[in-house]
C-alpha cells in the first residue's frame, strides 16, 4: 500500500556536526545520521560500516556508531524529488566513496538516516525524517557527482572527518518505499520517496 500524502513543510536545513559528535543535551538543536550506506563495486555490492561514535539523541546515554554526521540536509517531499546531504565521514569511508563514484552521476546507491528534532514540550529528542530504519533506494542524481573532501574539516580534531556530498533521487523500480515524517513525538506519518512501478 502506498504511503498516505499527508502536508509536508519542505525540509531545508543547516546542522552542526560539532553539536552530532560532541552531543550536549542542552543545545537542542537538530542532528542528523547516516546510519547506512551502501553501493555496488563492479558486480559486488559496498556495505559502509559505522566507525564514528555518537550519542543517540533519542537515548543519550546510549552510544551508536554512524557513517555519517549530517551537515545540510534538502528534500522537498515529492516522491520524485531527491534526498540531498552533506555529511561527515571517516577517512576509510571517504576513500571508499571516492573510489566508487564516477563523475556522470546514475550510479546506485542505497541509504539509511535519520534526523533529530527537539520537543520543547516533552523535553525529548524525537525522529523528525528518517528511512525509518530501512535503507531506501536511489540513485546519484543525474547531473549532479558526489563531492568528496580532499581536506580533513577543522572544526571537529577527533575523529578525524571529512565532507561528502550527495544527491539521491529514488529509483523508479525501488518498490514501495518511503519516508517517515514527524512534527512532534506523536504526530507522525510516511511520504512516499519513489514511485512504485505496477506489474503488467
Amino acid at each position: 500500500m502506498a504511503a498516505e500524502q499527508t502536508a509536508f513543510s519542505v525540509m531545508d536545513a543547516a546542522l552542526d556536526p560539532v553539536h552530532a559528535i560532541k552531543f550536549r543535551l542542552d543545545d537542542q538543536e537538530l542532528i542528523g545520521h547516516v546510519t547506512g550506506l551502501s553501493f555496488p563495486v563492479g558486480p559486488t555490492k559496498t556495505e559502509l560500516m559505522g566507525d564514528i561514535p555518537v550519542a543517540d539523541p533519542t537515548n543519550p546515554s546510549s552510544k551508536v556508531e554512524v557513517v555519517g554526521v549530517i551537515e545540510d540536509i534538502k528534500w522537498s517531499g515529492g516522491q520524485t524529488d531527491p534526498l540531498d546531504l552533506r555529511m561527515r565521514v571517516s577517512p576509510t569511508n571517504k576513500g571508499k566513496i571516492a573510489s566508487a563514484f564516477g563523475p556522470e552521476g546514475g550510479a546506485d546507491v542505497e541509504i539509511m538516516f535519520a534526523l533529530y528534532e527537539y520537543d520543547h514540550a516533552n523535553n525529548k529528542y524525537f525522529t523528525a525524517l528518517s528511512s525509518d530504519s530501512k535503507l531506501v533506494k536511489g540513485k546519484v542524481t543525474q547531473g549532479t557527482k558526489v563531492s568528496v573532501g580532499n581536506k580533513k574539516e577543522t572544526d571537529i580534531e577527533q575523529p578525524v572527518n571529512f565532507s561528502v556530498q550527495i544527491s539521491i533521487t529514488p529509483k523508479l523500480d525501488s518498490g514501495d518505499q518511503s519516508l517517515q515524517v514527524a512534527t512532534s513525538m506523536s504526530d507522525k506519518f510516511m511520504r512516499q520517496f519513489g514511485v512504485p512501478v505496477k506489474a503488467g
